[in-house]
């Protein structure tokens, strides 16, 4: 148990205020656990009773955390925060620990809100009636204030939830005790909120209304891509064994809407969640897959391992640059003969150039030249008594390149290395002469070498080099991504070094990292941080992040031609998907717009004394919307609306419902909801079939 002398005077004093923002991280923590033996053990909690629904109304008024706090501890001053928005307090008629917030009984796997749960929701109902009443006004107020009608009810409804929502806040500080500290801009910048969110979301109520009769009438609802786009979205997922949504397949905007509202009403939100959920747990383990694939069958690694591996096949692929230069060069030399004798004419002209160019300077410059001077003379006294042996140059030369190389341990100045460059130039000169002398072959087996060394010294080792020095595998691996998103050259100077099987780790380790976001991230996150769990929309944003030459560099050419096809329908069926989940990012208020209209509407049943009625409308919404997600989540259904474009003729359209009837028929789990749908079908039928729907008698 924790001890509170362990915090500190003003972390114990803010927090014993409702102060939360004021107390450290570390203060909340030690308080909270010195506090929490009040709450064990957890079976002595009265998790059925809540608090009365005068606290209930108060507490649900408050706008902040720490408002909330203040107020019920104006009720219960030995409250706590418990488990997130909850709250825990001595119950005084009982002396037992009581949750806040009592636990909820179900009917149908469906919360009963209780009538605490209702009057806490008192700033919600309020802007809820101000927003339908401003809505009404503004529907009136419209035919007169012209251009701007179209947008008035929207306003009106935005004005009046804003209206009906701070008259609310207002009445439960002044009657029921609510604390509100916040200031007058804080007070501002929340009316702007609701406001925004109110008009915004209205307009997206209507769209979502829209969306229902589209699905209903099924023509709207598949009005979206083209059949044949529907037809291959739907053998994608097939091909990656995963069961796509409507609303994927048909790219339709109202379906996503209409999903989205699916997604937020109680009878259907779990169908849609756990269709969702497992579509995108089958295009994970599809990503899995084909990123063993690509890791030629072996478990991609993480991305200290890759780096590792990386490195490591740098360090390879410099060595076989080695082996290959020196083969090359052996190959000219043995031509040449190891003892013919030479001459060396460029380096009797290149003692001239310098000694012409001292006398300019004699006193200053030739101290500078005068190691060189002295390396040329030696070689000139070589080369009397009928040349220098070809074998000695060749040496000669290598240790100048050497001392070039590495100037502090040669003992090298800037202005020696420099000379020495020259010097160098004027052996290989001299060495091509030689080779012209010898023979054609000698000659072109030279400048092979030559263009081969050359090419590799400014093209491939640098970026080699640059892996290997970058010590750690994580910097190894990240070194290599670079500009991935801008090119793919480095990628493509490391996959020419690196062998097949090496350059299989890059390519699996990058495939399997693309879905993965960091932990903590929220949403897609940078190429190739540290990552987490897979998703497919941070696989669909970090694959765009890859510029097409990187994808070509990463995944392309023969090697992976067998892979081509798996990661076409792979990613085509991820696309899919991702727009698919566009309905979720609505604001909070349109996603809640039906669930509170039904909500509203029980509870008018309630006040007219007909809880019969209340109990009816409660199963209809609840059932109804379960019809539409499950037709919507079935893989069957879906592929008979992706047909549905196709059926555009009366016999046709007829023929289409048909087949509808007989996968009912088949699937006694669907057969309710296909049913309904069919009925719904018959009262909205499309344009042009509806003597076919008689004749199909449903």
């Amino acid at each position: 148990m924790a001890d509170l002398s362990q915090v500190s005077t003003e972390d114990l004093q803010a927090y014993k205020q409702g102060r939360l923002g004021d107390v450290s991280t570390e203060g909340l923590m030690a308080i909270r656990d010195a506090v929490k033996p009040k709450a064990d053990p957890e079976k002595q909690i009265d998790r059925k009773t809540g608090a009365p629904i005068r606290v209930r109304a108060a507490v649900g008024a408050a706008i902040t955390p720490e408002d909330r706090l203040t107020t019920i501890k104006k009720f219960y001053p030995d409250a706590e925060p418990y488990d997130r928005n909850n709250f825990v307090y001595t119950n005084p008629k009982t002396g037992q620990q009581t949750l806040y917030n009592e636990e909820n009984s179900k009917v149908l796997g469906v919360k009963v809100p209780s009538a605490g749960d209702i009057v806490s929701a008192g700033p919600e109902a309020a802007e809820f009636i101000g927003g339908t009443l401003g809505g009404v006004g503004g529907t009136i107020a419209a035919p007169f204030t012209g251009p701007a009608a179209p947008a008035m009810p929207y306003l009106g409804i935005g004005a009046g939830a804003t209206g009906g929502r701070e008259t609310y806040n207002a009445l439960a500080e002044a009657l029921l005790g609510t604390e509100d500290t916040r200031s007058k801009g804080q007070k501002v910048g929340d009316m702007a909120v609701t406001f925004g969110g109110n008009a915004a979301g209205a307009k997206i109520g209507d769209m979502v209304v829209d969306a229902g009769r589209g699905l209903f009438g099924l023509r709207r609802a598949v009005r979206g891509k083209p059949n044949s786009q529907m037809q291959d979205i739907v053998e994608a997922g097939q091909k990656s064994g995963v069961d796509l949504p409507a609303a994927a397949v048909t790219g339709n905007r109202n379906t996503e809407i209409m999903e989205n509202a699916l997604m937020n009403l109680p009878g259907s939100s779990d169908v849609m969640a756990s269709k969702y959920a497992a579509a995108e747990g089958q295009l994970a383990r599809q990503a899995g897959k084909i990123a063993q694939d690509f890791a030629g069958g072996k478990k991609p690694m993480t991305m200290q391992g890759a780096g590792g591996e990386a490195a490591k096949s740098a360090k390879n692929a410099s060595e076989r640059f080695t082996a290959r230069q020196e083969d090359l060069y052996n190959k000219a030399y043995d031509l040449i003969g190891s003892d013919t004798r030479m001459n060396v004419p460029a380096i009797q002209d290149l003692k001239k150039q310098i000694i012409e160019e001292l006398a300019k300077a004699p006193e200053t410059l030739k101290p500078q030249a005068k190691k060189t001077l002295d390396l040329i003379d030696n070689l000139l006294t070589d080369e009397k008594d009928g040349g220098i042996a070809f074998s000695a140059v060749r040496q000669i030369r290598s240790n100048i390149g050497k001392d070039i190389n590495d100037p502090m341990l040669a003992g090298s100045s800037g202005v020696d290395n420099e000379y020495l460059k020259r010097v160098y130039k004027a052996l290989s000169d001299d060495i091509y002469g030689l080779a012209d002398e010898t023979s054609p072959e000698a000659a072109r087996a030279l400048k092979v070498a030559d263009r081969y060394t050359r090419y590799n010294m400014t093209q491939n080792i640098p970026v080699l080099q640059k892996l290997v020095d970058q010590g750690a595998d994580e910097k190894a691996f990240r070194f290599a991504m670079q500009s991935a998103k801008d090119g793919g050259s480095r990628l493509y100077s490391l996959r020419r070094n690196f062998r097949p099987e090496e350059w299989d780790v890059v390519a699996g380790t990058v495939f399997d990292n693309l879905g993965r976001a960091r932990p903590s991230a929220q949403g897609a996150t940078g190429l190739f941080d540290e990552a987490g769990d897979w998703s497919v929309d941070t696989f669909m944003t970090n694959w765009n992040k890859l510029s097409p030459e990187a994808r070509k560099a990463l995944f392309g050419g023969t090697q992976y031609k067998e892979l081509r096809r798996s990661l076409d329908y792979f990613l085509k069926s991820s696309s899919a998907m991702k727009e698919a989940m566009r309905g979720r990012n609505f604001s909070n208020t349109a996603k809640n717009l039906a669930p509170a209209i039904a909500a509203y509407s029980a509870l008018g049943y309630v006040s007219s004394g007909d809880p019969e009625g209340a109990a009816k409308f409660a199963a209809g919404a609840i059932l109804a919307p379960r019809f539409a997600a499950k037709l919507m989540t079935n893989p069957r259904f879906v592929r008979w609306l992706a047909e549905a474009p196709k059926a555009a003729g009366r016999n046709a359209w007829g023929q289409h419902i048909g087949r509808l009837s007989a996968i009912g028929d088949a699937n006694p789990d669907m057969r309710d909801a296909i049913n309904s749908y069919i009925s719904n079908l018959q009262q909205n039928p499309a344009p042009g079939a509806g003597t076919e729907l008689d004749r199909q008698g449903r």
